[in-house]
């Protein structure tokens, strides 16, 4: 058949022809936003219910989202049980090498499949809302666990509800079950076995509930640790990836999640390990804990409870993942020897998120109100310590100096100037020297334009009487003139607190913080004349700065960290790794309701 003359099809048309006849220089197609997950159903129907729910918050067409299927090792084995081969992981490790690789965006994981200790590189950015966390009871003979007879055959390929079946009903045969959720059903009509265990929030998300002959109570079994709660991983710094996933983020699962999965981690828990763990947030917004573990016979079983007395949904999951480890106790004592007020500001931080912390400070700060005269020339102000801004607050000039450029070190101090209403406030990340790129650039593109063709007045520094670096001679150097007005003084405290030394003579702490090295010497001292330095050499020093840390050598300690950064974020940090790490391997006996 002969082609017709004179007609035009856009379908026969390349993109990029069609992009030049209708005068486009180029044409930019967003690439879809990749989803990894594995291809079993019930993967399959959750990474459709996170690609379903970011459609609607963001008001996505489907096609903005592709769903990349991956085969995980777990998929692959299906002969033997997973313990065998090793144990948690397998269900992740070629998602999340995908993720690295770049070449998906996210990836959607049932919570309770992934490891407690992520590669590096990679994070959790958001859980969605738990569902049913309870554990189901199939069958197609029997209504519930207790109808069974002795002698008839639980398939389940879960160590902990093998553990938890054997040790209900010893008297059943308990044989392993591998397989996705279809399958195992239909190893259930074939008559492998009687019954079988499958989590109630995985029938719901594949329309199967009809399929569950009772719901078992999670005071009879309880559920794995993350049962229930579906995850968003992504590469770590993400940022747009981060906000995009952050509506979906349902906080109080986030820190219920974050809790079981670090007591899941203190136990050294995996897929050989029969261990169960559910957090719950009250009304109140306090977390109430149940964790257990168990031999694989079924026989032996420690389990234990608590409920916190501080509110921990509020503090976050960072946070909370330490309510997981609060069963053994407290986290830690900790002693803090920062000048008031912020010492108590940080033990009452602390206190709420489960750590200890009596307070000596070692120094004794004094703070001045600044020369009135020096503020009033001054073109701009510099402050590298809170009490700065404290000496600022006290001078009746403050008001006439919020739209004064005002340069800080920390975010805290930042955020505090703010607070007070500057309105021009720059921030530098740690140390007074950081602040010398920001002055200048501030000098030259603010304050030289401003003044109109006049010399501009000095360049201020609040400072104390013990500065760790002088930024006037490379100031000066630039043609920057400086002043500095000393508006605080630091004088080493004489004493320790006579509770304090008791309890260092009874070795009671755990960690001691120390921010600047006239505290560390102040410390040093006080140790060393009261014959206190073997009941604190086997804490650990958590110390702002590497100078810090030198200041402790004669001291013989053991244990010196360091901050990753010399900024009060990265000390808390610190901090809590610390007392995450320090809690006691051991539950202590009295908080165990069963053990035999």
């Amino acid at each position: 058949m002969a082609p017709v003359r004179g007609r035009f099809s856009l379908i026969s048309v390349p993109l990029w022809m069609l992009a030049l006849a209708l005068g486009a220089s180029s044409l930019q197609v967003t690439p879809p936003i990749r989803i990894g997950t594995r291809g079993s159903p019930l993967a399959l129907a959750q990474a459709h219910e996170v690609r379903g729910r970011l459609m609607a918050v963001h008001g996505r067409a489907e096609h903005d989202f592709k769903i990349v299927i991956i085969r995980t090792t777990g998929d692959q084995i299906l002969d033997r049980p997973l313990a065998e081969v090793g144990g948690k992981g397998l269900f992740t490790k070629e998602i999340e090498e995908a993720l690295i690789l770049r070449n998906i965006d996210l990836a959607v994981h049932s919570m309770k499949d992934m490891q407690t200790e992520l590669p590096d590189g990679l994070a959790i950015g958001a859980v969605l809302e738990r569902e049913d966390v309870r554990d189901a009871f199939i069958s197609l003979e029997y209504s519930s666990l207790a109808d069974m007879p002795s002698g008839a055959v639980v398939g389940t390929s879960s160590l902990r509800r093998q553990a938890q079946v054997k040790r209900m009903r010893p008297d059943l045969n308990v044989v392993g079950f591998r397989g996705n959720v279809q399958t195992r059903l239909k190893k259930l009509e074939e008559g492998v076995a009687g019954a079988t265990f499958l989590a109630v929030a995985g029938l719901n998300r594949l329309g199967l509930s009809d399929r569950i002959a009772r719901a078992v109570p999670t005071e009879e079994m309880l559920p794995a640790v993350a049962q229930a709660a579906i995850g968003i991983e992504i590469r770590a710094g993400d940022e747009s990836t981060t906000a995009l996933i952050a509506p979906l983020n349902h906080e109080a699962t986030a820190v219920c999640v974050a809790a079981e999965r670090a007591y899941l981690k203190r136990l050294e828990g995996s897929c050989r390990t029969p261990i169960g763990g559910l957090a719950r947030i009250g009304d109140d917004g306090r977390i109430s804990f149940k964790g257990e573990i168990l031999t694989p016979d079924g026989r032996h079983r420690r389990g234990e409870q608590c409920r916190s007395d501080r509110r921990c949904c509020r503090a976050g999951t960072a946070r909370a993942g330490w309510i997981g480890i609060f069963l053994y106790g407290e986290l830690m004592h900790l002693l803090i020897t920062r000048p008031e007020p912020d010492a108590s500001a940080m033990r009452d931080m602390l206190d709420e998120e489960g750590v200890t912390a009596d307070v000596a400070p070692l120094l004794e700060i004094a703070v001045d109100v600044p020369d009135a005269a020096m503020l009033i020339r001054a073109s701009a102000l510099v402050v590298t310590s809170r009490n700065g801004l404290r000496a600022l607050e006290a001078s009746p000039l403050m008001g006439e100096l919020l739209d004064r450029p005002l340069l800080v070190v920390g975010r805290g101090t930042g955020k505090a100037a703010k607070a007070l209403g500057f309105c021009d406030v720059t921030v530098g990340p740690a140390m007074a020297k950081d602040l010398l790129p920001l002055i200048i650039a501030a000098w030259r593109e603010k304050i030289v334009p401003k003044a109109g063709g006049v010399t501009p007045g000095p360049v201020l520094h609040l400072s104390g009487d013990k500065i760790s670096f002088d930024l006037e001679p490379a100031l000066t150097a630039v043609g920057i003139p400086f002043a500095r007005d000393t508006v605080y003084r630091s004088q080493p405290a004489q004493l320790l607190p006579a509770d304090v030394v008791e309890k260092m003579k009874q070795a009671a702490y755990d960690a001691v913080v120390l921010m600047s090295p006239l505290t560390a010497d102040t410390y040093v001292d006080l140790v060393r004349s009261n014959g206190l330095a073997a009941g604190v050499r086997h804490c650990a020093y958590l110390c702002l700065s590497q100078g810090i840390a030198e200041q402790l050598g004669p001291l013989g300690a053991e244990k010196v960290k360091i901050a990753a950064k010399p900024n009060i974020e990265e000390m808390l940090a610190l901090i809590r790794e610390t007392a995450a790490q320090s809690a006691p391997m051991s539950p202590p006996e009295d908080r165990s309701d069963t053990q035999d």
